[in-house]
């Protein structure tokens, strides 16, 4: 335990004894492992959970963390991602797609590798195929945004048997290697509260929902859950649009056929600026919850609606940790756990000012 910094010095210890052990353990084991005060191996687990180095277990115990597998892959190897990294998106105009790819393709320069990109156009039956070409063509990891929850086994399961890793960003889908996705329950928990508080607990609401996919179906399951917590608020309508700007404007003007809304919950700010733009033209004082943390939606919120708080993703972050993720499954290492959720916050009028947004 001796060094210039204490703190690694423990953090070291802890890991190696971790490892040796070759199990999860607790706190009392080990402070009793390794001499120090239950307290301080404590917080030293903490922060080692935080950076991912260790994993929590539901009884309390501590097991490697993912983050040890992606050093060692990249120590072991100049270019982990391979050759030719694939990368599979719902679409091309979405922002939140372009900061994904933009993420992928730094990494993909800094190793060498080369990146191609598929543009699925919301065409569950394209992305299939370009899964299939991707894995025809040789390429050594695919990362895909996928457009459904199910569907692509069989193309995953031909990339399992030539050993290409596949990893789901930004949503999940059946028969992946591993996912990286935002704790879209917790996003859509967020806006459901802080919507629910600025209706003063009271009131008429809808729901722009979006297409079949894991991401969505977290979300509105989240938001759902928060207003079971405030009986006088109704949920009027719901309605799924194409996660554009067009698809938020036309479910808006028919959830408002049915009656004035005092509430809008939009699952991302892309279709939320359609449903923004018909508040804004009508000069009603509905107020938008939505999910994303992009420039344009945090600008609303600075500016008072009609859209006041988005549950901000980082999709840069995604695109990173399911990059690592897959260097670490290409050099054969195994994950203590195969979905890694990102947390989100929400940014309100009173939560933006120290909060960089994206695109």
């Amino acid at each position: 335990m001796q060094g210039r910094v204490p703190a690694v010095g423990r953090a070291a210890t802890l890991l190696r004894l971790i490892a040796e052990t070759g199990r999860p353990m607790r706190i009392p084991e080990l402070a009793g492992g390794t001499g120090v005060p239950r307290t301080t191996v404590a917080g030293d687990c903490a922060a080692l959970a935080a950076e991912r180095l260790l994993v929590r277990g539901a009884d309390g115990s501590f097991w490697l963390g993912p983050r040890l597998a992606e050093l060692a892959a990249s120590a072991r190897s100049g270019r982990p991602l391979g050759a030719v990294v694939g990368v599979l998106v719902p679409n091309l105009h979405n922002p939140f797609f372009d900061v994904e790819i933009a993420a992928l393709t730094e990494i993909a320069t800094e190793q060498g590798a080369e990146l191609e990109v598929g543009d699925a156009a919301e065409d569950p039956a394209r992305q299939r195929r370009q899964l299939g070409r991707l894995i025809d063509a040789g390429a050594d990891v695919i990362m895909i945004n996928p457009v459904a929850g199910t569907g692509f086994e069989a193309m995953i399961n031909k990339a399992r048997e030539r050993d290409v890793p596949v990893i789901a960003i930004d949503a999940r889908t059946a028969g992946v290697d591993a996912s990286v996705t935002s704790d879209n329950t917790q996003a859509g928990a967020a806006a459901g509260h802080y919507l629910a508080r600025a209706l003063g607990g009271a009131g008429r609401v809808g729901i722009v929902d979006g297409q079949p996919i894991t991401a969505m179906a977290d979300r509105v399951a989240g938001f759902r859950t928060a207003l079971a917590d405030y009986p006088a608020i109704m949920i009027t309508g719901r309605l799924s649009g194409w996660h554009d700007r067009d698809s938020g404007r036309a479910c808006t003007e028919r959830l408002l056929a049915d009656g004035a809304l005092d509430g809008l919950f939009v699952i991302n700010d892309l279709t939320a600026y359609g449903a923004a733009d018909v508040i804004t033209e009508r000069r009603l004082p509905t107020k938008i919850v939505t999910v994303d943390g992009s420039a344009e939606a945090v600008r609303q919120v600075r500016g008072g609606g009609p859209i006041i708080a988005t549950a901000a993703q980082d999709p840069a972050r995604i695109a990173r940790e399911g990059a690592r993720l897959a260097a670490a499954l290409r050099t054969g290492h195994r994950l203590p756990q195969s979905t890694v959720l990102l947390p989100t916050r929400l940014i309100t009028a009173e939560s933006w000012l120290d909060y960089e947004a994206w695109g």
